[in-house]
C-alpha cells in the first residue's frame, strides 16, 4: 500500500512478523528486519509440578474455527477448546499434550510459540514456504504439520500411538522458543538491529525524495 511505502521510506528501521513482507521491502532497499512472534514467558511456561492436573490429549483456544467439529467428534473428552485469559493460559496449556492451531489466513501465529513454551507438542496446518515457518520449527522435529482432514487424522493417530516421539517434539519446540523466541530474545534482537544502524549519519531524520 502507498501509506506503507511512505512509512518504510521514512523509517530508519522497519520490523515485520511476515517474512515475505520483509523480503519485499529489503529488495526495495529498505532496512527491514524479520521480527517474528514470541512467547511472553511470564504467562506461557510449564506449570509447577505440584500444580499439574490430569493431562488432556489435545487442547486449543481457537473457538469454533475450522476442524473444531471434527476434533470434537473424533476425540470426545480427550479434546478441549476453551478461550483463556492471563494465567488461565498457563494452566490450560500445561494440561495439554498436543496443542492444536489452525492458521486460517496461512500466516505464522503467535499461539504456536506460546503453546510450545508451555511444553505442548504443537500440531498446526502446513504454511507456504515464504512464511519460513519450518525454518523456525522443522517438521516432525520441533512441530507437527498437517495438510488437510485426512492428514490431520493421521498425525493425531501417530501422536497418540507414539508418546515418546510426541514428547521429543514438544521438548525441541519448547527449547527453540525459550532460547530464541521470548520477550527477552526479541528485545535483544531489537537492540542489535538499532546498534547496527547507529553509524555516523544513520539515525538522522529522513526525508522523502
Amino acid at each position: 500500500r502507498h501509506l506503507n511505502a511512505v512509512r518504510v521510506q521514512l523509517s530508519h528501521l522497519s520490523l515485520s512478523p511476515d517474512a515475505a513482507s520483509v523480503a519485499h521491502w529489503q529488495a526495495l532497499g529498505a532496512h527491514c528486519a524479520w521480527f517474528t512472534h514470541w512467547a511472553d514467558t511470564a504467562l506461557f511456561h510449564p506449570p509447577e509440578a505440584s500444580a499439574a492436573e490430569r493431562p488432556v490429549f489435545v487442547v486449543t483456544t481457537m473457538g469454533r474455527r475450522r476442524y473444531h467439529r471434527l476434533l470434537r467428534l473424533v476425540l470426545g473428552g480427550r479434546y478441549q477448546n476453551r478461550r483463556c485469559t492471563g494465567e488461565e493460559n498457563t494452566r490450560f496449556y500445561g494440561r495439554g499434550q498436543v496443542a492444536f492451531q489452525y492458521a486460517r489466513w496461512g500466516e505464522v501465529t503467535r499461539r504456536v510459540f506460546e503453546a510450545a513454551a508451555c511444553g505442548c507438542c504443537v500440531l498446526t496446518n502446513a504454511l507456504p514456504a515464504h512464511t519460513r515457518m519450518q525454518e523456525l520449527f522443522p517438521a516432525n522435529q520441533a512441530m507437527v504439520y498437517f495438510q488437510g482432514p485426512l492428514s490431520l487424522l493421521q498425525r493425531l493417530w501417530l501422536l497418540w500411538r507414539r508418546p515418546r516421539w510426541r514428547e521429543q517434539i514438544a521438548a525441541e519446540g519448547q527449547r527453540r522458543v525459550l532460547q530464541d523466541h521470548t520477550q527477552r530474545a526479541r528485545a535483544q534482537q531489537l537492540v542489535r538491529a538499532v546498534q547496527a544502524l547507529a553509524g555516523p549519519g544513520e539515525l538522522e531524520p529522513k526525508r522523502l525524495g
